[in-house]
Parts: C-alpha cells; sequence; structure tokens
C-alpha cells in the first residue's frame, strides 16, 4: 500500500511538473483528453490565455496550427477569412465552447466574449462576441444572395440533446454579424427559423446539412417526434430517413418540404433503379 501511494505521488508530481513546463499544445491536448473534469476545465482556462495573446499577435492569420488537431479550424474558400472554435466536455452532458473569427487582414474577433445568447432557438441576429457558440465544422460561399458566407455549427445542448445550425456570416465594416433576416422562408416549421436553420435532436442519432451546388440547393434531414430512448430523456426528435431543404428563387431560401420524392406505379428496369438510387444517396450527409 506504502509502495502505491508513493508510486501515484511520483505521478502526480511529474504530472505537474509537466504541466507547468509545456506549451499551448499540452494545454490543448489536456483539455480535450484528461479524464478528469476539473484537470480538463483547468487545462481549457490555461490554453485559453495562452492560445488568445499567441492569436492576436502579428501574423498569427498565416499561423496553420497544425499542432492543435483537438480545436477546429475551417477556413473560407477564398481564405479572406478563418474560424477556430473548440469544445470542452465539463461534465456528463455539460459542454463549453470558445472561439475566434479571424480575418486575412489579421483583425481578431472572440466568440462569445461580450455575452453568450443562443441561436439555434431565436430569429436574433447577433454580433459574433454575442454568439454563444458552438463548434464551427464548415465555411461554406453561395453565389446565391450575393456571395453569402455560411458556417455550419455543432454543439451538445445537454445529456439528450444535440444542436445544429446553419448560420449565414456576414460583414459590415468592424463587425461581424450571424444569421440574416428573412433569408430562410418557412413559417410553419420552428426548426428552420427565418434567420438560420436550427437542427434540434436526439443526443444518440445524427442529422446532417449539406449544400448542393449543382442544384443551388440546401438539404437536410427530416425530424420526427418520437420517445427518446435514453433514460430520462423524454420526446425528442430524431431523422426518419427522408429529406427537406432551400431552393433559391426571388431573393430568399424556400422551403421544400419533400425532396428526392418518386412514386413508382411498377417494377423500375435496372438503369432507372440505379438512377433514382443515385439521387437518393447525394443527399446522404
Amino acid at each position: 500500500m506504502q509502495i502505491l501511494r508513493f508510486f501515484s505521488l511520483i505521478c502526480f508530481i511529474s504530472y505537474v511538473s509537466l504541466a507547468n513546463g509545456q506549451t499551448i499544445s499540452f494545454y490543448a491536448d489536456a483539455m480535450i483528453n484528461a479524464d478528469n473534469p476539473e484537470h480538463r476545465s483547468y487545462a481549457a482556462q490555461q490554453f485559453k490565455e495562452l492560445f488568445d495573446e499567441d492569436v492576436r499577435s502579428e501574423g498569427a492569420f498565416d499561423k496553420s496550427y497544425t499542432d492543435l488537431p483537438w480545436i477546429s479550424i475551417q477556413y473560407a474558400e477564398d481564405r479572406t477569412f478563418r474560424t477556430i472554435t473548440w469544445q470542452v466536455k465539463l461534465d456528463e452532458g455539460k459542454y463549453e465552447y470558445a472561439g475566434y473569427l479571424q480575418t486575412d487582414s489579421n483583425t481578431t474577433y472572440e466568440i462569445g466574449s461580450l455575452g453568450k445568447r443562443k441561436s439555434y432557438d431565436s430569429n436574433d441576429i447577433l454580433p459574433i462576441e454575442n454568439w454563444e457558440g458552438g463548434l464551427i465544422y464548415k465555411i461554406l460561399k453561395t453565389s446565391e444572395g450575393g456571395n453569402q458566407y455560411f458556417a455550419l455549427t455543432y454543439r451538445i445542448k445537454d445529456q439528450f440533446t444535440k444542436v445544429k445550425t446553419l448560420e449565414p456570416l456576414n460583414f459590415a465594416g468592424e463587425q461581424v454579424t450571424i444569421g440574416k433576416v428573412g433569408l430562410f422562408t418557412n413559417p410553419s416549421d420552428r426548426t428552420a427559423l427565418t434567420a438560420r436553420i436550427a437542427m434540434i435532436y436526439s443526443a444518440d442519432s445524427n442529422a446532417s446539412v449539406k449544400y448542393e451546388e449543382e442544384a443551388s440547393r440546401w438539404v437536410f434531414d427530416n425530424l420526427i417526434m418520437v420517445q427518446g430512448r435514453i433514460p430520462g430523456q423524454g420526446p425528442t426528435k430524431v431523422p426518419d430517413g427522408s429529406y427537406k431543404g432551400y431552393d433559391w428563387k426571388d431573393g430568399k431560401w424556400h422551403y421544400v418540404d419533400k425532396l428526392f420524392t418518386q412514386i413508382n406505379d411498377g417494377a423500375l428496369d435496372p438503369a432507372q433503379k440505379k438512377k433514382m438510387d443515385n439521387r437518393l444517396f447525394k443527399g446522404k450527409g
């Protein structure tokens, strides 16, 4: 027993010594991969403090940060800006999100630095500094709407629920905002708001949203209400295998209730069946 305690003490001292002598990369690793929630929380604080100084330094936009595989770095296709975001698991079902939007002129905006407000349950247009944030996993630009930028985001709301959003990004002078009033038309569906698309669904399922450039169309999973399978969950939403979307028309994205729907009156010949299958799987994301 004494040998075991001595060994544990040595490990702890070694860990502390190592932590004090490490760089941003060490804390990034620890805030994601440490077993103890307190260690993850402490590492997240240290990482944020060190990274904030580094990402605001001169020429930081040119840094690739390839030594930080635990954070999500996404570039606009024209590389005029990028987002740097991450999530930290504080406890079971409780996550914290943070990050930055940085332009090629090295102007850096901290996400949520002036207050944290949700976007997925509102029509609000939010300055990037007031957005509650999420893990941004892709940035897209469409020619429709005057070269509009969009951020695809993901967050874990709680132990029962995940959220994905399609957030329009807008640049006006020195301000960056998310959301755009009246861009999406669908007054009957509360999960698809006028300023953005939001998908709120069960934590034990997955939902997708994607842009089909050839068709100028957004495609996302259709969600239906079911009884949750997670203990204590209650009613929740899951994909049912069909798809909905938005088509561009008259300066707006117009809601389409059903995509890839085809009525079959008889047996399909092999060529026709193959063509239909390709259409179905094209929408899967």
